[in-house]
């Protein structure tokens, strides 16, 4: 069982507040001034010849809820991207920032969250939230690279390198607990006690539906 305490709202709150201050006044006066605490000029990674994106959708900048801005996420940086001045700029990662799209029930929260072998900081996507904020589930939108290779034989033609998505990983936060869960079965190892088995053979849940895996949020709380 992997343990991590649970959202500070507070926190978040502060977070998020210095943040869209910055991004309200965007207009008056420009993002490098106003945002310059939290801009990084993006590290080109060398991949432009990769098959496959960063990106999980067509990599369009969309306004955040609310706020005169365009972000968008790259998920094989795990970072957010502004431009401006025909310059890349990554958003600094900072502990609880969250980040919601405009027109979409999309909103990205940065944490600390477990793996299967440690726990590690990044960006997930909320799938559910209890009202209480009992219990919190989330998914990781992940893009990896897959190393060419050389062909061994001169016959067969060489590997080109190619960007993937990862499976999903889902994150739930309940009860003062994390844990992670790719499938069925390890989401079971941690909730044998909550009798949630017979709720997910009774609603036929699917795993590798979001929607449906969100009923089990709502079942727990």
């Amino acid at each position: 069982i992997y343990k991590i305490m649970h959202i500070n709202n507070i926190s978040k709150i502060a977070l998020t507040f210095c943040f869209l201050l910055s991004c309200s006044i965007f207009g008056q006066k420009g993002v490098l001034e106003d945002l310059s605490p939290y801009l990084r000029l993006n590290k080109k990674v060398s991949i432009d010849k990769v098959e496959g994106s960063q990106y999980f959708d067509n990599g369009d900048f969309k306004k955040i809820t609310n706020f005169n801005i365009k972000l968008r996420y790259n998920a094989y940086q795990d970072v957010f991207e502004i431009m401006s001045n025909d310059e890349l700029y990554n958003i600094s990662r900072s502990k609880e920032f969250s980040i919601k799209f405009e027109g979409e029930n999309t909103e990205y929260r940065f944490l600390n969250y477990p793996t299967k072998f440690d726990n590690v900081e990044g960006y997930l996507r909320l799938i559910c939230e209890s009202s209480q904020k009992k219990v919190s589930l989330f998914v990781r939108d992940k893009i990896k690279l897959i190393p060419g290779e050389k062909s061994t034989n001169g016959i067969l033609p060489d590997k080109e390198p190619v960007l993937v998505k990862e499976k999903p990983l889902f994150v739930i936060f309940f009860e003062n607990n994390s844990f992670s869960f790719y499938d069925k079965k390890e989401f079971l190892k941690n909730f044998d006690k909550y009798d949630v088995e017979s709720f997910i053979k009774k609603e036929n849940i699917s795993f590798s539906k979001e929607q449906d895996i969100a009923k089990i949020c709502e079942f727990l709380n």
